[in-house]
């Protein structure tokens, strides 16, 4: 009799061996909507309390162009670009500009490289100057022109610096 009880447990497990082999499609399918449903869930949540769809917001593109400048190359020094802030009460946030200086004499490029970054710590003192004057935008380029001359004419000793050319001045 115990083989007997056995041998039907044995033909039930296999007849519901047969049962889930000919559901397994089924059986997999709620098995994968039962893991995706909450991800679904959470999507259309996030859908329905953030309208337009999470686009990003749009940022305004800059493009900056140099100017090219027509001069004697051999006596003209790159000064490269300088950001200067602005102070917290006016509506832009910094003004950004590259400068470029013709030289009296190309032997001045020596004393203008051993020279550097005290001539550039210079050149930002004078920006930050004309930054906190008031409204930036109204500094008049010539007479920031006259200051940054005057103030590294001031250090230099082997010639002079004639002209400043500004290839971008922005104010952001």
């Amino acid at each position: 009799i115990a083989g007997l009880v056995i041998a039907r447990q044995h033909k039930k497990v296999i007849a519901g061996l047969a049962i889930a082999r000919q559901h397994k499609k089924v059986i997999a399918g709620l098995a994968i909507g039962l893991f995706m449903s909450p991800l679904v869930a959470y999507g259309l949540k996030h859908w329905y309390t953030h309208p337009g769809g999470g686009a990003r917001q749009k940022v305004a593109s800059t493009q900056f162009y140099r100017a090219p400048i027509k001069s004697d190359s051999r006596i003209l020094w790159d000064l490269a670009v300088f950001v200067v802030l602005l102070p917290e009460d006016v509506d832009q946030a910094y003004f950004s500009l590259s400068i470029s200086a013709r030289l009296s004499d190309s032997n001045l490029y020596r004393e203008i490289d051993s020279k550097k970054p005290l001539l550039r710590g210079v050149i930002y003192g004078v920006l930050n100057k004309a930054a906190k004057s008031g409204r930036p935008q109204m500094v008049s380029k010539e007479k920031l022109k006259r200051d940054i001359i005057g103030a590294l004419n001031g250090l230099l000793v082997t010639g002079t610096i004639d002209d400043i050319y500004f290839a971008e001045f922005l104010v952001v």
